[in-house]
């Protein structure tokens, strides 16, 4: 239906197989071809790579049933062609833009939170001092740690997107913008590192701004999207065909990658759960790269992969799967001085 209704307007739009095969044309172009050369802008969404595409395909969808209706009753075709390449235009910068609050508000109304999560909240650590450190291209890294109070009994907290303000009594001002995080420790890139009732955090900031706001109480913002999962409970996952299946999960395939070393491909459309193995050593979860484009709800395809050691995997294979109970987005606030903790 998606893509038969922008086809059926272009139809209805053009006079010829050929001009409606040449349109066709460049609306794939302008749609799916502009949008790979960004791939870095895209990736700025995390896990949260559902909602462009969602977006571009209701407001493509719209104006096509719109252009259909008024077409057939007005027979305006040129007015039409030109909004018909205007949502076509709009639907490749929703491929592109930035993370925004937008964004943010659908992905934390996607689930409907019960009352034992809306507790939680974030807040920063009073006894801890945050750290700077030097980071690439003329970055520096500010490291600090939060807590995370109201969590319910066993469950568990993933960090999806991240975004720190600050704002300085002489007048300086600095956002990051929203970001994905990451658990590799890797200097330069955000990250969320879960510690004992809460984690520790790393963003990159201007060393300018840093340099500005040393010396000044500032007030500083952080506000954070956390999927809270509820209790792990255990599967048993036997193999059908050299592929492990779990409904409503995902599915796994095997390969020796090196020999010494099974590695583990999943594969889930969509993503819902945390899912982990017994015996993983390493863990990467992220979307896919631009198939996750094509996914439609709250986690787009993704895959992973766990290195564990060779023959440790005899079916039936043991995973833990942990079910998301919440999205939420949370903000804390506090006033630092950096130079007194330097």
């Amino acid at each position: 239906m998606v893509l038969f209704l922008p086809a059926a307007a272009l139809a209805s739009l053009t006079a010829s197989l050929f001009s409606f095969a040449l349109g066709t044309l460049v609306m794939l172009v302008v749609i799916f071809l502009v949008p790979t050369t960004m791939v870095s802008r895209i990736s700025y969404w995390g896990t949260l790579l559902w909602i462009p595409p969602t977006a571009a395909m209701v407001v493509l969808s719209a104006a096509s049933v719109a252009i259909l209706l008024w077409q057939y009753a007005r027979r305006r075709t040129p007015e039409n062609r030109v909004a018909l390449g205007g949502a076509t235009v709009a639907s490749a910068v929703l491929l592109i833009i930035p993370p925004g609050s937008w964004g943010v508000w659908l992905h934390t109304h996607t689930l409907w939170p019960p009352a034992a999560v809306q507790p939680i909240a974030v807040r920063w650590d009073p006894g801890d001092a945050p750290s700077l450190s030097a980071g690439p291209d003329n970055k520096t890294i500010l490291t600090f740690r939060v807590l995370l109070d109201g969590l319910p009994e066993k469950a568990g907290v993933r960090a999806e997107l991240l975004r720190l303000a600050v704002d300085a009594p002489d007048g300086t001002r600095w956002n990051s913008g929203w970001r994905p995080l990451f658990f590799y420790p890797v200097i330069g890139w955000d990250r969320w590192l879960p510690r004992d009732k809460g984690a520790e955090v790393a963003v990159s900031v201007d060393a300018g701004v840093i340099e500005k706001v040393r010396q000044q109480n500032a007030s500083w913002r952080l506000s954070v999207i956390l999927t809270v999962l509820g209790r792990s409970r255990r599967e048993s996952v036997m193999p059908v065909d050299g592929e492990y299946r779990l409904d409503g999960v995902g599915v796994w395939t095997i390969s020796e990658h090196p020999p010494t070393a099974d590695v583990v491909t999943f594969l889930s459309l969509p993503a819902s759960p945390e899912v982990s193995l017994s015996d993983s050593n390493s863990q990467s979860t992220r979307p896919a790269d631009w198939e996750g484009l094509l996914g439609l709800g709250p986690s787009p395809l993704q895959s992973s992969t766990f290195a564990v050691s060779s023959g440790s995997l005899v079916p039936p294979i043991p995973l833990y799967v942990r079910k998301p109970l919440a999205r939420l987005r949370r903000d804390a606030v506090a006033t630092i001085r950096l130079a007194d903790h330097q």
